[in-house]
């Protein structure tokens, strides 16, 4: 009689060793004992843990802490596979017959082995977030990329582990299992060529890089950033907001277009002015021009092209051609934006007009009335300090 049964025996009544269902009375109060104090405990012990846990869980160097639901789980299931190894220890008590005996010790060991996975699997949430905010401060990508396949990769160990674990609870013979799973091998294998296709892709993919997590790049049609390459498919949000799953075999073959290994971002216009526009205001206007890229902060200076281009049916076209260095899209547009509105503004200074694409029948003059097209009564020397004070105020502007 362990930890003192028979002490229970003798003080219980006569009737407590009357049987039903092949139980003594005793033997169901003392089952319901248990599971009353197991609740008692549990709940006593949730709460004990839960400090404990939370230190475990924090840093100092961290602003941001666990989660407290995630805490909560941790202590919670921790507090449940105590009381499961309390209950184990204490079950001789109730002087159970062998089979009830064996089948409850064997249902308590499985679940104290699928608590302890899941245990394993909170612990692991932990580890992560703190990684992740690690990573958010480190320049390259490559650890934000590894981070997911690290995650699952212990995650299948922690499975695996788990498994074998419960197979020894049910006694099965692990060899034996691994024996009949070489003989279906082959089966297997061609079943699970396109999962192999797929784990080599993302070799190749982490071993030559292409890109990384947050680069946009465009492939077969698709165009958007990339969110996460897992073991089997790559994640890419597109510019409509939709995800789309790419096999990592199948990415592996494809012509991949990287933007996000730009050093630099190509901007492509032109500007089209009147027709009437004399010559020397056009040197004028593109010298301005010239200048508001030179003097832009983020626009590339030692390569742009600004030049008269072409003459088409209804406007005189400037190339404009130049280069901004950052890091982003939104960094890009706001670049534009702003030498955009130079564009604008040297060319409202200078009193240089912008074509539409339109077509004008210009009658020169009637009897006794002067001629309709434009004169322009500024003199070169005019339009250079004009175009002195603009480009002044403009560097002022963008600093």
């Amino acid at each position: 009689y362990p930890f003192g049964a028979d002490l229970l025996l003798n003080w219980l009544p006569q009737f407590g060793q009357q049987e039903v269902l092949g139980m003594a009375l005793w033997q169901y109060i003392g089952l319901l004992a248990i599971m009353l104090i197991a609740i008692l405990v549990h709940l006593a012990l949730s709460r004990l843990l839960i400090p404990l846990v939370r230190r475990f869980t924090r840093r100092r160097a961290q602003a941001q802490r666990v989660s407290s639901d995630l805490v909560w789980k941790i202590a919670r299931t921790a507090s449940v596979y105590i009381v499961l190894r309390l209950i184990k220890a204490f079950l001789p008590i109730l002087q159970l017959p062998i089979e009830a005996s064996s089948f409850a010790v064997m249902v308590i060991r499985i679940l104290s082995v699928l608590l302890v996975v899941y245990i394993l699997f909170r612990i692991l949430e932990v580890f992560m977030f703190y990684a992740d905010r690690f990573t958010q401060r480190t320049e390259s990508k490559m650890d934000e990329q590894l981070l997911p396949l690290l995650r699952r990769g212990v995650q299948f160990v922690f499975l695996a582990g788990g498994v074998i674990q419960i197979f020894r609870v049910l006694q099965v013979d692990i060899t034996t299992l691994i024996a009949g799973i070489s003989i279906g091998g082959l089966a297997l294998a061609l079943a699970a060529q396109d999962t192999l296709k797929n784990l080599f892709g993302s070799l190749t993919i982490f071993l030559d890089k292409p890109f990384q997590i947050g680069d946009w790049i465009n492939f077969s049609g698709v165009d958007g950033t990339v969110e996460e390459v897992g073991f089997r498919s790559t994640r890419v949000r597109t510019f409509a907001n939709s995800l789309v799953y790419v096999p990592n075999g199948k990415l592996a073959d494809l012509v991949v277009n990287n933007y996000g290994l730009r050093t630099y971002r190509r901007f492509n216009t032109k500007i089209s002015i009147t027709y009437d526009t004399p010559t020397a205001l056009i040197d004028q206007f593109v010298e301005g021009l010239r200048e508001i890229v030179a003097t832009h902060p983020h626009t590339r200076k030692d390569y742009y092209e600004i030049h008269l281009n072409e003459m088409s049916s209804s406007s005189l076209d400037i190339l404009f051609y130049i280069f901004f260095e950052v890091p982003s899209w939104s960094d890009e547009l706001k670049a534009r934006h702003e030498v955009l509105l130079g564009v604008i503004g040297l060319a409202n200074f200078l009193g240089v007009r912008f074509a539409f694409p339109t077509q004008t029948m210009h009658i020169e003059e009637f009897p006794g009335t002067t001629a309709n097209s434009s004169h322009y009564k500024t003199g070169p020397e005019e339009m250079s300090q004009r175009l002195e004070a603009f480009l002044a105020a403009y560097r002022e502007r963008v600093k």
